[in-house]
């Protein structure tokens, strides 16, 4: 996930950001098969979700759906 971050910080076609953010955001939501991640976004030790939140600003929707995933 931080690739994905790092590389959309990287991109200036905002149209293409927002729409890259909001499809990685409903996958990470509804797929089963990344509960792990799930949990790594509410530790509070991991960088991950501070890597993804920085990017997600881009999108509010979707910057509130990982706030509530990570409990922050």
């Amino acid at each position: 996930m931080s690739y994905f971050s790092k590389s959309l910080k990287r991109n200036l076609n905002k149209e293409f950001k927002v729409n890259m953010i909001q499809n990685l955001d409903l996958v990470i939501n509804i797929e089963e098969s990344l509960f792990g991640l799930r949990n790594e976004l509410k530790d509070v030790e991991n960088p991950m979700f501070d890597s993804l939140f920085d990017i997600w600003l881009s999108d509010p929707i979707s910057c509130i759906s990982l706030c509530l995933l990570g409990q922050r």
